[in-house]
């Protein structure tokens, strides 16, 4: 593992676009741009999820099948179910009633839409798509029963699609040009949808290749005229070089697991060709499908996420459309479970890695996903989750997949977006359950930023947006996504799907949807929009300058100046506590604009007599459109709103006034949040810092989540500024006055009153005249009065003290360094290792200061250290 750290530095350099000599912000009274700071790997920590990893253990042998069913099951696998079927009360329950739906099935006509000249239409569409899963039914009836009768119907049926799909007519006014749009509409609606046939049929035409009575040319007709000209959709000519199998999207991964399917099932080595290597690749040089492509790192991130980012793609569709290939592979000896080091262990650990701390693991709405969790109530949606973590556990037996294959709904069909039959093995028992390691996480490659703490009985998790804008990305960027309280308090808006609702474009789609800034009441721009705006018009992305963990507390910052056609410099600090969340929020341009910063906050919000009605002038935009009750205020002043929360816990916002002339207007009113059902829809407060004729300001909040009766936070000021170099946020709470800092200038030292320092960013915790935190972010130097901490290269170093009272340091950054701490009362007698549970590991030597509160000690990449004042 620590052969791979220097390639992991190497990556987040270029990544981030890392140059030697960046110039840090500059900011002039001329208005001139701030430039970002510097991006330095040793700003940025790694996680354990997202860490380099060597290879996998992988459970089992791939078996090299030389006759059918060889696809998603072989003969070893149907004698297993058939010897379940005796013993196994659920799966009997299933098959039971499928094979009761089939024997009403088979004694009705085929069925197959004939083609007799007329377009197709919704009922063609449907009867297409039932056609498919009775295909694939009877096959399984067929070979899990022996009798013919289901056989001999789903043969016939495959027989007559060969003969009259060649004929079966395209909509009226459909053209080829339609294939660019990903459409063939002969049999479905879309491409995703013709992948989700062809896999299912394909399966069906597996386990139906062995019954009696197959005719040369029928077999010949079933592989030439059904499955080759089907699939030929997928690398069609029009297409050129966007040949869909050779594309990076979810959509392109279930038809090229589809096609792979289709060629093991009718012994086509062409489709199976380019099912594996893509449309003109070969063994030696694959360019597209599963080996040149979709298990490629242009479709799984180092970090195991989906290049799309939307974790319902990635659980629903992209994960099953793995494991179609994946399963189909370990049956003709090809072991994809390693392939990659385990890169698709790494695509399930990271849907993981992104829940929430709750008890049904919810994944935050983020792109085009709505709320979904890993522990789903829904028997369909659970069924699709469970089908790629029981293939994961029985190859890699991961205990983190246990609780997902006991929630899953376990059907001996496919599932609805074609992924495989569940599999029916033991469960594991309560004693091979292990708690879940709840711990930061950071998305790098597609980018969230996951800090998350201990907060009492729960734990509060901060996601902030960055990266490039990809497909199925929103105008999101900087977003934030907040859980505290044991509730997702502020969330990311998601999407509603189908994507026809006109909520989409008017919310959901929109920049004012999130917790982030809008400019002069626009959205952002986004990849899949670009082509609106100016040509050479870049692809927008957001850069994290620091992601810093902790256990009782935590950093993460980032900024860009891409979001829309004007650079517009923007730059988000954010710190996390137990008891509050703050934020930093910098904004500069050369010209004045209009900046609202939004927080949408799930509760009930508290009167406040200063709002009055309010109207937003005409036109009006998307987002700001679909506010309900929209009131206002203005204010010179601190403002702060208590919201209720769901779990009828407070929560309170503190805006800091923005200084230098800058007054700011208060705008309330109800937004949108889909959680399953449009009949659903919460409508969350959602509150507005507008900023008017600015061209730079800087937004300072606090969010107290302490769930306290009395506020935990009693006030908050905000100083400094682009000229100033920095700004600060005081937060007096009930213990003392914490200090959020934020630079805007490369390696000088700034002094604020007490505070000394050349960090990035910074974060001291006082309870009264004691310091208990210092986190230093992206320097060598944080002092405040008498406490300091102090590494011997710029990077992240952070004193926490434990809720049981215990002091830790650590090294966070990815780079080894000595740290030494000042703090008055320090316990210095030993220091020992902590392990990533916090359990104590090796005793380590300290170096005592110049004083005697003063300690050294050097760590190791990621290394945590707990001080005792005893020495023994």
């Amino acid at each position: 593992m620590k052969s791979l750290r220097p390639l992991l530095l190497l990556s987040l350099c270029f990544r981030f676009g890392l140059v030697a000599g960046c110039a840090g912000i500059a900011w002039a009274q001329n208005g001139q741009v701030p430039e970002a700071p510097p991006i330095l790997p040793a700003n940025i920590a790694p996680t354990p999820g997202t860490s380099p990893h060597g290879k996998v253990k992988v459970y089992g042998s791939p078996r090299d099948l030389k006759s059918h069913p060889c696809t998603l099951w072989d003969q070893e696998d149907i004698k297993a179910l058939k010897d379940r079927l005796q013993t196994d009360e659920e799966l009997r329950t299933r098959f039971e009633a499928l094979k009761a739906r089939m024997d009403k099935r088979i004694s009705q006509p085929l069925g197959v839409p004939q083609p007799d000249g007329k377009p197709p239409g919704k009922t063609e569409y449907r009867a297409h798509s039932d056609n498919a899963k009775t295909i694939c039914n009877l096959g399984i009836v067929y070979a899990l029963t022996g009798d013919t009768k289901y056989g001999d119907f789903g043969k016939a049926m495959l027989i007559e699609y060969a003969r009259v799909f060649p004929d079966l007519p395209h909509p009226e006014g459909w053209t080829e040009k339609r294939y660019r749009s990903a459409q063939d509409s002969r049999i479905t609606g879309q491409f995703l949808e013709d992948g989700f046939w062809i896999a299912t049929v394909a399966f069906g035409a597996d386990l139906l290749h062995d019954v009696p009575g197959w005719r040369d040319d029928e077999r010949k007709a079933v592989k030439e005229k059904l499955f080759e000209e089907y699939c030929s959709i997928f690398y069609h000519p029009i297409i050129k070089d966007g040949y869909y199998v050779n594309q990076t999207h979810n959509r392109a991964a279930v038809c090229a697991s589809a096609v792979l399917m289709a060629g093991y099932a009718t012994e086509s080595q062409k489709l199976i060709d380019t099912g594996l290597y893509g449309t003109g690749g070969t063994k030696e040089k694959p360019i597209g499908g599963l080996f040149g492509v979709m298990f490629s790192k242009d479709c799984i991130f180092a970090d195991g996420l989906w290049n799309e980012g939307a974790p319902a793609y990635q659980l629903g569709i992209a994960s099953n459309a793995l494991v179609n290939a994946t399963e189909t592979l370990w049956r003709h000896n090809i072991d994809m479970y390693s392939y990659g080091d385990g890169i698709f262990k790494r695509l399930l650990d990271s849907s993981i890695g992104l829940a929430y701390p709750d008890e049904k693991m919810t994944i935050p709405a983020l792109h085009d996903s709505g709320v979904c969790a890993l522990l789903d109530d829904r028997n369909w949606f659970s069924q699709e989750l469970g089908v790629p973590y029981q293939a994961g556990y029985l190859r890699y037996r991961d205990p983190a997949y246990i609780p997902i294959i006991r929630n899953s709904y376990r059907d001996i069909s496919m599932n609805v977006h074609a992924g495989p039959p569940s599999l029916f093995f033991d469960t594991p028992g309560e004693k091979e359950l292990v708690p879940r390691r709840i711990t930061s996480e950071n998305y790098h490659s597609v980018g969230y930023g996951v800090l998350r703490l201990p907060a009492g009985a729960s734990h509060n998790q901060l996601l902030m947006e960055y990266g490039p804008s990809g497909s199925h990305g929103h105008p999101s960027k900087l977003a934030i996504d907040f859980y505290a309280l044991g509730q997702a308090v502020m969330p990311l808006p998601g999407v509603i799907f189908p994507y026809n609702h006109p909520l989409d474009p008017a919310w959901y789609w929109t920049t004012m949807a999130n917790c982030a800034l809008t400019v002069d009441q626009n959205k952002q721009i986004t990849w899949g929009e670009r082509y609106k705006y100016p040509r050479g018009t870049p692809n927008p992305e957001a850069k994290q300058i620091l992601f810093a963990p902790g256990t009782a507390m935590g950093m993460q910052r980032a900024c860009a100046d891409n979001l829309y056609v004007e650079k517009i410099y923007q730059d988000r600090s954010l710190f996390l506590t137990p008891n509050y969340m703050a934020d930093i929020y910098a904004v500069a341009a050369a010209n004045t604009h209009l900046y609202d910063l939004a927080w949408h906050v799930r509760g009930k919000l508290a009167d406040k007599p200063e709002l009055v009605a309010y109207e937003f002038p005409q036109p009006v935009a998307n987002g700001y459109n679909s506010l309900e009750n929209v009131r206002h205020h203005a204010t010179d002043s601190l403002w702060t709103i208590a919201i209720e929360s769901p779990n009828k816990a407070p929560i309170r916002l503190l805006f800091a006034p923005g200084g230098s002339g800058a007054g700011t207007e208060i705008i309330t009113g109800n937004g949108h949040f889909f959680t399953k059902r449009i009949e659903d829809d919460e409508k969350p407060p959602t509150i507005i810092q507008r900023r008017k004729d600015q061209k730079a300001t800087i937004f300072g909040t606090v969010a107290d989540v302490s769930g306290a009766a009395e506020p935990y936070i009693k006030s908050i000021s905000q100083e400094g500024g682009f000229d100033a170099g920095y700004a600060l946020l005081r937060v007096t709470t009930a213990q003392g006055i914490d200090f959020c800092y934020t630079s805007f200038k490369k390696d000088q030292m700034t002094k604020v009153d007490a505070l000394e320092t050349d960090a990035q960013q910074g974060l001291v915790v006082n309870n009264g005249a004691s310091v208990e935190g210092l986190y230093l972010g992206g320097g060598k130097l944080l002092r405040y009065k008498a406490a300091s901490i102090s590494r011997s290269a710029p990077g992240l170093a952070c004193l926490e003290k434990t809720p049981e009272g215990a002091f830790v340091i650590s090294n966070p950054s990815p780079e080894a360094a000595t740290i030494s701490v000042t703090l008055p009362g320090l316990p210095h007698g030993a220091a020992y290792l902590l392990d990533v549970d916090g359990k104590r590991q090796d005793k380590i030597p300290l170096t005592t200061g110049t004083s005697p509160d003063s300690v050294s000690v050097e760590l190791k990449a990621g290394a945590r250290v707990e001080l005792t004042a005893s020495s023994s």
